[in-house]
């Protein structure tokens, strides 16, 4: 017996293979959609994903259209649409509309489903009988907001007029929506605010691995930092941690290590590299970076929504220094420990060196 029909659009490539937490949760989302609908995928795939690529995933699929996006596409479709917002115009095309118009009158579709922000964009092409949702990982125009308060004129100007043509888009979008999923409680709170209802929030989920990580043999003074580094949030992060902090960190424990763990690292991150700081890019396992880790940073300036790493360094029991934007949406938890400013931020870390130093000279007397 045949499934009803879905369509399931994605602004990034559901997979498990990307070492990217936000690209798994869109797969399980993909999965537990395909259990109860035949899904037709329409997702964009990006130079960096398509190295990840595996057609073999999307069995679960009644059909599969990726749109291959490139850095020459982004620009021309800004240039082309200055009334949209920059992150929603490169994946808002209109033979993407003439394919889904296309499979609406060919089937009975039963729901849309629009993974990441800016797959909202087709929400319109949807007669009011279809059952709309969205899972919106962040809330984009928080992220403008933020570039905003730390930018100075001219590129403050452009951020702040970008940050309200993208929230006006964005509330006027999720109007539409039958149901909205959040991933933590902020993002609802602050999505309520705007007097926008149906919002759920369901909490992502770590990789098991991570609560089996042993904790028994750390390097003593050793630092974590993990993200994609690709990602222009976590290289401000790391660049601000080395400039700014790590320096004093170093006149105090000479012999610090910062393991910069993550894959696509530009040529500024991997000039970092010094005896001191080990940039690894991709990884196949990051169990072991866990299990070495005395420590793990998230000193995010930027950004929006709950952050997965944070989540999993704490599911493994590792104490976890980040700012206020690197722990928000996160529940209150012994190992993390929030600090907003380079000063304490240095200070809470050494701290954690100093309080270990101390055990091991009373042990070893």
């Amino acid at each position: 017996m045949n499934k009803p029909k879905a369509i399931f659009v994605s602004a990034h490539l559901p997979t498990l293979k990307i070492p990217v937490a936000g690209q798994k949760i869109a797969y399980n989302n993909l999965k537990k959609v395909s259990e109860k609908y035949d899904v037709i995928l329409i997702s964009f795939i990006n130079d960096i994903e398509n190295k990840y690529f595996d057609s073999s995933m999307y069995s679960i699929c009644y059909k599969t259209h990726f749109i291959h996006i490139r850095k020459r596409n982004r620009i021309k479709s800004i240039l082309f649409c200055p009334y949209e917002p920059i992150r929603v115009s490169p994946r808002h095309l209109p033979e993407i509309v003439t394919l889904i118009k296309s499979y609406i009158q060919e089937f009975s579709i039963e729901l849309f489903h629009a993974e990441y922000t800016a797959a909202m964009s087709y929400v319109g092409l949807f007669s009011d009988n279809v059952t709309k949702e969205v899972v919106e990982h962040d809330i984009v125009y928080q992220s403008f907001e933020r570039y905003c308060q730390n930018k100075t004129f001219p590129i403050k100007l452009f951020y702040c007029i970008e940050a309200r043509k993208q929230k006006r888009w964005e509330l006027e979008k999720l109007r539409s929506f039958d149901n909205i999923i959040v991933l933590n409680d902020k993002d609802k709170q602050l999505l309520e605010i705007e007097k926008i209802e149906n919002v759920n929030v369901v909490f992502p989920k770590v990789d098991s691995w991570c609560f089996d990580v042993s904790r028994k043999n750390i390097e003593p003074f050793s630092i974590l930092f993990l993200g994609a580094m690709n990602r222009f949030e976590n290289q401000d992060a790391i660049i601000w941690f080395t400039e700014k902090m790590l320096p004093k960190i170093e006149s105090k424990y000479s012999d610090v290590k910062l393991y910069i763990v993550g894959g696509n690292p530009s040529n500024t991150i991997k000039k970092l590299a010094t005896t001191n700081i080990i940039v690894t890019g991709f990884v196949d396992s990051l169990k072991m970076y866990f299990e070495k880790a005395h420590i793990a940073i998230v000193p995010l300036r930027y950004g929006a929504g709950v952050k997965i790493k944070t989540l999993e360094t704490l599911a493994a029991k590792i104490p976890t220094v980040a700012t206020k934007v690197g722990a928000e949406g996160i529940p209150n938890d012994e190992n993390l420990i929030i600090a907003d400013t380079e000063m304490l931020f240095v200070n809470k870390i050494t701290a954690i060196f100093d309080n270990y130093k101390k055990e091991e000279e009373f042990y070893n007397e």
